[in-house]
């Protein structure tokens, strides 16, 4: 399977030989060089158990009570040293870890002959007169900020590590692709309303990209606050319907499953019928879904209802446990008596006009 963001065989190398003490190597038939070392994550491990490919990326503790499973090297790393999937991303390709994914996301326009793409701009400008969470925190506005967060069940560490950053009436998130800003999107605190950059869609962009580990479950919900109560192996489309180009980001993340976890209403339930045409193609018998449960509209209303802020791993587990195929019956069952409400309403204002 192929994994659109990964070190060189040179980086790995590199990183092997920068933080491990005591390696060898042997040559595979299936991998090429493998280099061996102890696990770093076990204390006082000893005995060479740690096999790495810098050819395929590949990684792996021979030890079934160990067992890495389809971690990626960039993953692997995260761990090690306790750090974010991106931060990874980072450490290992440098500077040129943007360009790696631009190249596999043309890679990608190209093979679908899309002619409508909007190439991003690295370059563009954060707004004006936002400030950072761990400026100003006497301030009026800093604690209108905060609070607001709270409320929404994020506490003012996570936003400050999430980047988030603030005026007196709006919080502003902004959307990164291995470490480099593409987007934001503010929200303001007295209303639902939002803020956008000039000359840029959200259809081009996926908050969360950049801390996704290729091959593992990828949960994809609509609005930041959910996937923040989901955490870390989510993404928000910023919408019930996926797009054509937010479909070409995921398939450059190479997902094991795909994990529709929409809100529960009349648009979230359309939208699996919709985001599962979108996906299927790709994807084929790898498309899940789940619903937020106690009769809550979204994630993050769910975890409201816990009124703390430390419970994200409980909902997540929760989600987790509760997720099943999006099969055609699953798929009739959800969307039929949404279809069939939305008919009779327009029915009844068509005889009443």
């Amino acid at each position: 399977m192929r994994m659109y963001v990964r070190p060189t065989p040179g980086q790995i190398e590199g990183w092997i030989k920068a933080n491990v003490p005591h390696f060898r190597t042997r040559e595979s038939s299936k991998h090429g060089l493998i280099y061996l070392f102890d696990n770093p994550m076990v204390p006082g491990d000893h005995g060479f158990h740690v096999g790495v490919s810098p050819e395929s990326g590949w990684v792996n503790d021979y030890r079934p009570q160990y067992d890495l499973g389809s971690k990626s090297f960039i993953k692997f790393v995260a761990d090690v040293e306790r750090i974010s999937y991106s931060e990874a991303v980072k450490e290992l390709c440098g500077n040129n870890a943007y360009s790696i994914i631009r190249d596999a996301l043309s890679e990608l326009k190209n093979k679908d002959h899309i002619v409508d793409y909007a190439e991003e701009n690295p370059d563009f400008s954060l707004p004006k007169g936002y400030r950072n969470l761990s400026e100003k925190q006497d301030s009026i506005g800093w604690k209108i900020a905060t609070n607001y967060l709270e409320s929404r069940q994020v506490s003012i560490d996570e936003a400050k590590d999430l980047g988030v950053i603030y005026n007196p009436m709006n919080l502003c998130f902004v959307y990164h692709e291995y470490g480099i800003p593409v987007y934001w999107q503010a929200r303001s605190i007295a209303e639902k309303s939002f803020l956008f950059p000039k000359g840029s869609t959200a259809e081009d962009f996926l908050y969360g990209y950049d801390g996704i580990e290729p091959l593992g479950d990828l949960f994809i919900t609509e609005a930041i606050f959910d996937k923040i109560m989901l955490g870390e192996n989510c993404i928000a489309t910023g919408g019930a319907v996926i797009k054509p180009n937010q479909v070409r980001k995921i398939r450059s993340l190479n997902p094991g499953r795909i994990i529709l976890a929409p809100d529960n209403d009349d648009a979230g339930l359309i939208s699996l019928r919709k985001n599962i045409e979108l996906l299927d193609p790709y994807f084929p018998g790898k498309i899940y879904y789940v619903l937020p449960g106690n009769g809550k509209k979204d994630w993050n209303d769910m975890g409201k209802e816990m009124g703390r802020l430390d419970h994200k791993n409980i909902v997540l587990h929760w989600a987790k446990s509760r997720v099943k195929i999006l099969s055609s019956a699953a798929l009739i069952r959800l969307t039929m008596p949404v279809m069939r409400r939305i008919n009779d309403e327009r029915r009844k204002t068509k005889f009443t006009t």
